[in-house]
């Protein structure tokens, strides 16, 4: 029921003549009181908002029963009509705010439309936006907000360019535009920390969708360090709950999107975990000084890396040209996003991030404790995360992959093709499990460890276990490892190498090879130079050497193995080496110079079987 169909029910019930402590006029006052706010509150909501294209065609339509009653003109060539209004009775109203019915989250091509939720919108060229690109529009964007219920609403961007560095201050609030043509640009010449950034959100539970961020950093270049540019971002989140969604960000200084931990003085903001931020389906593109898309943890983490850190934030489905970074943080979700020519790093102290789905073109993967160059003690490693389900390729000096400084992680079911480097990396990992990997055409090696970057830390890995992977035509060695304690290499596929694997180092101890297969290897297969060493129910096919064992191995045991085409079985060092050689149940075939080579006279050799013998 409309205004006026409700308005008259009342009137047809008014008594002719009426009596007592009310006349009928007054009566009529207040209904009609009440009537405007059942309007206000109920009316429009329902019927939602009619676009025009033109206040010629607004001004020749006159809404039916049925028919809305606020009206949007969009396209006007007089910048003033683009506008709202609101019909009278009579005539089209000019209205700057009004309470109106949604913002369609599935509407990419029109901001407004009618189905009734209930929300506050004001058009920023209502309160006197010009978005020519060369006029300052800090103040009608601030007064659309303030004009704003405490509640919340939204802010709607028509097309255009406005140059502006806007702080929201109000919670709930929506910056909606008309897509990458409704564009945010910094003013030039900012001044740093003051307005050098188009959009910093200081309250919880705000979006920013569908509009477009220039950074200006041709007009910038004062801000030309990373001190100076360090928040010279493109949209910055000092709050909570905060989504990003479907925003175009270029030509930044600082951060194109970034969530901070950080106090801003100026706002009188403290030092906080942010959480629950989203930032999704964004393009980040003309990297210039720093990290384009980066949740950070920098402030106030305590002496043992644990306070203030960010927390149950994700960046889900973005394409970023530059690098992605979690300086320090918890719960955190990086999935399904597009990295070029940059790296994807985690690191100091974060805990339970995940790194899954992604496509890095030309970058790594890092998931790190601890600073590059910095010592990695205890309280800054990084512990439990997730590398998952990712693609990475063409990578230039660094490996694929890199854990460093990491208890607990999992790395599970990446693809590497044409790494630069090593395909993937470990140094002071603890607890982790490198599982169902594939590896093609690496320079380095397949799977290995590398040196500490700090002659203070040791590089040890310890409970590694190395299963499923299929490695095939590394530069160098498909597996490595030269400082370890309790090494498990399981049912991993290996090929087309001269040397596959090489597990040494006279602190080294307790390898198990168990259920690999390895096929094309023309040098020594294996070589294991280590304390407490198992081989169990391995398959080689047409290789140098299946085992060259070092000087340094004691206590060994080469079970259930099959040889099929080898120049020799097995070939011990010259000098004994300790302890016992349990060499048993293996079946050899087709092994081209000798079985076994300077086989240790306290050997137990039992139950072998040598098919070319037969």
């Amino acid at each position: 029921m409309t205004k006026a169909e409700l308005q008259a029910l009342i009137e047809n019930n008014l008594p002719d003549n009426a009596t007592g402590q009310i006349t009928a006029a007054k009566l009529r006052e207040v209904s009609n009181s009440i009537l405007d706010e059942v309007y206000e509150e109920t009316d429009v909501s329902a019927k939602g908002i009619k676009p025009f294209e033109t206040k010629a065609l607004m001004d020749a339509f006159s809404p039916g029963v049925d028919d809305p009653e606020i009206a949007l003109v969009m396209n006007d060539g007089t910048a003033a009509n683009n506008a709202y209004y609101r019909w009278d009775g009579s005539s089209w109203v000019k209205r700057a705010d009004f309470y109106t019915s949604s913002i369609d989250p599935e509407d990419t091509t029109e901001a407004v439309t009618g189905k009734a939720v209930g929300l506050y919108v004001n058009d920023v060229r209502s309160f006197g936006a010009v978005g020519d690109g060369v006029a300052n529009d800090d103040a009608a964007f601030r007064s659309a907000e303030d004009s704003l219920p405490a509640e919340g609403g939204v802010i709607y961007i028509p097309k255009g360019v406005y140059v502006v560095s806007h702080r929201v201050r109000k919670p709930n609030v929506t910056i909606v535009g008309d897509g990458w043509n409704s564009i945010l640009k910094t003013p030039p010449n900012a001044t740093q920390d003051i307005n050098d950034c188009p959009l910093r959100i200081f309250a919880d539970n705000c979006t920013v969708r569908d509009i477009a961020i220039n950074g200006n950093s041709e007009n910038n270049q004062h801000l030309d360090t990373s001190i100076k540019s360090g928040h010279a971002d493109g949209i910055a989140i000092y709050s909570n709950n905060c989504n990003v969604d479907n925003v175009f960000v270029r030509n930044c200084r600082g951060h194109h999107i970034i969530v901070w931990n950080e106090a801003f003085v100026d706002e009188g903001y403290a030092v906080g975990a942010r959480h629950g931020n989203i930032v999704q389906n964004c393009l980040i593109t003309e990297f210039v000084v720093r990290n384009p898309l980066d949740f950070a943890s920098t402030q106030g983490l305590g002496n043992d890396y644990d306070e203030n850190i960010n927390y149950n934030n994700s960046m889900i489905n973005n394409r970023i040209y530059g690098p992605v970074v979690i300086h320090t943080g918890y719960d955190t979700l990086v999935q399904g996003n597009h990295v070029h020519g940059a790296d994807i790093v985690i690191h100091s102290a974060s805990r339970r991030v995940s790194v899954i789905d992604n496509f890095v073109d030309g970058g790594t993967i890092m998931l790190r404790g601890g600073l590059t160059g910095v010592t990695a003690e205890a309280r800054r490693r990084s512990k439990d995360l997730i590398c998952k389900g990712n693609i990475i390729r063409n990578a230039g000096t660094g490996a694929h992959i890199s854990i460093r400084y990491v208890d607990g992680a999992i790395c599970e079911s990446n693809i590497s093709v044409n790494s630069g480097s090593d395909a993937i990396q470990l140094v002071g990992v603890t607890d982790a499990n490198i599982i169902n990997n594939k590896i093609n055409d690496c320079a380095g090696r397949g799977i290995a460890q590398a040196a500490s970057e700090d002659v203070d830390s040791s590089n040890r890995c310890t409970d590694i276990t190395i299963s499923d992977n299929r490695i095939k035509n590394p530069g160098v060695y498909c597996i490595e490892f030269s400082n370890f304690s309790t090494l498990e290499l399981l049912k991993n596929k290996m090929s087309d190498i001269n040397t596959c694997v090489v597990l040494a180092g006279g602190s080294s101890e307790y390898g198990i090879l168990k259920n690999n297969l390895i096929k094309n290897a023309s040098g020594s297969c294996i070589i294991l130079d280590f304390n407490r060493w198992i081989m169990e129910n391995n398959t080689f096919i047409s290789v140098g050497t299946s085992v060259s064992i070092g000087d340094s191995s004691s206590t060994i045991t080469y079970q259930g193995n099959k040889v099929i085409g080898a120049s020799r079985a097995m070939s011990f060092p010259v000098d004994p080496i300790g302890g016992i050689s349990v060499i048993k149940n293996n079946e050899f075939e087709n092994i081209s110079i000798e079985l076994i080579r300077r086989l240790p006279a306290n050997a137990i050799y039992e139950g072998n079987i040598d098919r070319d013998s037969l």
